[in-house]
């Protein structure tokens, strides 16, 4: 049938060959961090943790920082002190919440 002959040509690739080309297969998708877009944007901004976050409901809160709002608030007033998160240079620093 000639749907059976589709792949088998004359020119068939070696064993060595097709086992090259399923390691470039390989190494592209491994390039890829997504292989579907998101469906959903996630909104990004200075502000991000007084206004937008608890606008959040939990379960996409949860889905975006991966853990629930709580816990959340509660490892940021414990790193917010850690001496890690303080700078005494010049340089501005983001916020911890960020």
């Amino acid at each position: 049938m000639e749907n059976e002959d589709l792949f088998e040509e004359e020119g068939d690739l070696s064993e060595e060959e097709e086992d090259d080309l399923v390691m470039l297969v390989l190494i592209l998708l491994l390039g890829i961090r997504y292989l579907e877009q998101k469906s959903y944007y996630v909104a990004k901004s200075k502000d991000l943790y007084n206004y937008i976050l608890p606008k959040y409901e939990d379960c996409r809160f949860k889905k975006i920082i991966r853990m629930n709002s709580i816990n959340f608030q509660k490892l940021v007033s414990l790193l917010i002190t850690h001496p890690i998160f303080q700078n005494n240079s010049n340089h501005l620093q983001a916020p911890v919440e960020l």
